[in-house]
């Protein structure tokens, strides 16, 4: 990144896109399930997201072992954006 504000803005663009995924998710699986299934459901959910994110720090460390943390910061953003378009247009 140029800056650190340049670096601040995309921490904080791909929070609020983030937070939008958050949500969406959490409204298509209320729509999806039961209600008595609901507590399940979030607790997938959540834990799907934990091994997410150890596979994505996983990722982070082994691409800083051998480049810079910009390299790190934008595979991280193109893994997210994959998967949030691979799940966008997944069938239901």
């Amino acid at each position: 990144m140029p800056s650190l504000w340049a670096l601040a803005a995309a921490v904080l663009l791909a929070g609020v896109f983030q937070a939008v995924v958050m949500v969406t998710r959490s409204l298509a699986l209320r729509e999806k399930l039961r209600a008595d299934l609901h507590p399940a459901g979030y607790s997938m959910m959540y834990a799907v997201q934990g091994v997410g994110y150890c596979l994505c720090a996983a990722m982070s460390a082994v691409i800083l072992s051998g480049s810079t943390p910009v390299w790190a910061v934008l595979a991280g953003a193109a893994l997210s954006l994959a998967l949030t378009l691979v799940c966008a247009f997944a069938p239901a």
